[in-house]
C-alpha cells in the first residue's frame, strides 16, 4: 500500500490547552493526551471528541498506553502517567469506567515511562533517577530498584543528568535509558548495574527488532545507530532545515510501519523517512505549534495506519488544538481515492522508458485507473 497520509482529525477542546504526550489505545479506537495543565484527556479517534478527562497536580510529562499482562474483558488496557511533581498514576480503562492508582515515584519530574508485559514491569525516570516497579493487573505497582547513575565524561562535564527516554528490550531484563547529555545506558534491571554505554546523547526511539536506535541530533535532523556497536547507520534530513537549529531539547522520533520507516517531530509538523535509504516518504504539516509527541498504531482488521502528533504550544484559535490524527490514504473517501489513482497512473506514464504517442498515453492512463478502481 502507498505510504500516503491524510489528516483525519484535529483534536481541540477548551479544557485541553495542548498535548505534551500522546498515545493510542491498544485497539486504536482511543487516543490519550497529556497537557501542561496537568489534564489527561481520552479522545475518540473516530469522533474526535473527549470521552473522559483526569486532572493531576502538575503538568503531564510522560504518558504511555499498554495492554497489560493479560487482556481483560471490556478493558482498553492501562494508561501510565508521569507528572512534573514526581507522582505517577496507573489508569485501567474499561467501557464506561476507569480504575486509578497513584504513587509518589520521584522527587523530580517524571520524564520517561516504559512498560513490559512478561513479567509485568514498569520503569520510570526523571533527572538522574531511573527506577523499576513490579506491576499487577489490579492495577498495583510495587517499587523494586533504583538504577546506577551514569558517570560524567569530559564531553558532558558540568551538565546535569536528565533522562530523556526509557525502553525495555524484548524478552530480557535489560532496560535502555537515554540521557540528554550523558548518552545511552543499558541496565541489567535485576542487578541495577550498567552493562553498556553509548556516548550518543539525546532522546531515542528503539527499532521493533531491538537492533537500531534513532535520535534527534539537536542540530537539524535525525540519525540512526546500531545499538550493539554505536555505529552510525543513516542520516535523515528534512527538506527545509529546522528553524533555530541547535535545539536545547530533542524532538521526538518513532519507528513506524514495522520499522521500515522513521517518523520525526519538527517545529511545524512531522516528517517520515524510509529507514533503508533515508528518502523522505511524506511530510505531515500543520501550523498549530511545535510537535513534541508522536504516536502510531496499525489496525490489522482495516489495514489502516494511524499517526498522531501532539502540539506543545497553544494556537491562537478559540479552542486550542491538542493533537492531529492522520490516516493512510487508502481509507479516505472514494473521490480522494480516484484522484490518488489518477496521480499514480500519470506517474507510471511519465516514467515509461520509451516515447509513446499522446493518444496512447491517454488510453494507458484510463486503463490503469479502471484497474485500480476494480
Amino acid at each position: 500500500m502507498p505510504l500516503t497520509y491524510t489528516l483525519k482529525r484535529v483534536l481541540e477542546d477548551e479544557r485541553v490547552p495542548d498535548a505534551t504526550t500522546v498515545a493510542f489505545s491498544p485497539d486504536g479506537l482511543l487516543l490519550a493526551t497529556g497537557s501542561s495543565s496537568g489534564r489527561v484527556a481520552i479522545w475518540s479517534v473516530e469522533e474526535g471528541q473527549v470521552m473522559d478527562t483526569f486532572l493531576g497536580r502538575s503538568a503531564v510529562t510522560a504518558l504511555i498506553w499498554k495492554q497489560g499482562g493479560t487482556k481483560q474483558r471490556g478493558s482498553h488496557g492501562f494508561i501510565f502517567i508521569g507528572w512534573h511533581q514526581g507522582d505517577i498514576a496507573v489508569i485501567q480503562v474499561f467501557e464506561g469506567t476507569v480504575r486509578i492508582e497513584g504513587y509518589l515515584a520521584h522527587d523530580v519530574p517524571v520524564e520517561a515511562i516504559a512498560f513490559k508485559a512478561n513479567p509485568m514491569r514498569l520503569a520510570t525516570g526523571g533527572s538522574d533517577q531511573v527506577r523499576t516497579w513490579a506491576m499487577t493487573d489490579a492495577p498495583a505497582a510495587k517499587p523494586l530498584h533504583f538504577m546506577s547513575k551514569p558517570e560524567s565524561t569530559a564531553a558532558n562535564a558540568g551538565q546535569a543528568r536528565r533522562v530523556a527516554s526509557l525502553h525495555w528490550l524484548d524478552h530480557t531484563e535489560h532496560l535502555l535509558a537515554s540521557f540528554v547529555y550523558h548518552g545511552i545506558v543499558m541496565y541489567d534491571a535485576v542487578t541495577s548495574q550498567i552493562v553498556q554505554v553509548l556516548h550518543i546523547p539525546t532522546m531515542i526511539s528503539l527499532s521493533p527488532d531491538n537492533q537500531t536506535i534513532v535520535v534527534h541530533n539537536l542540530n537539524g535532523g535525525f540519525d540512526s545507530y546500531e545499538l550493539k556497536t554505536g555505529k552510525l547507520v543513516k542520516e535523515y534530513r528534512p527538506h527545509v532545515p529546522e528553524s533555530g537549529s541547535g535545539a536545547i531539547l530533542p524532538f521526538p522520533s518513532l519507528y513506524v510501519h514495522s520499522g521500515s520507516a522513521i517518523l520525526g517531530g519538527m517545529p511545524t509538523g512531522a516528517t517520515c523517512w524510509d529507514t533503508a535509504d533515508g528518502f523522505i516518504l511524506t511530510t505531515l504539516e500543520h501550523a498549530a505549534g511545535t510537535v513534541q509527541a508522536l504516536a502510531a498504531h496499525y489496525i490489522d482488521a482495516k489495514d489502516l495506519f494511524l499517526l498522531a502528533t501532539g502540539v506543545s504550544k497553544p494556537s491562537s484559535r478559540d479552542a486550542p488544538i491538542a493533537a492531529h490524527i492522520y490516516q493512510t490514504i487508502d481509507m479516505v473517501d472514494e473521490s480522494t481515492r480516484r484522484t490518488h489513482c489518477m496521480q499514480a497512473a500519470s506517474t507510471a506514464i511519465i516514467h515509461l522508458p520509451f516515447p509513446v504517442p499522446y493518444f496512447v498515453s491517454l488510453l494507458i492512463i484510463a486503463a490503469l485507473v479502471l484497474l485500480k478502481m476494480i
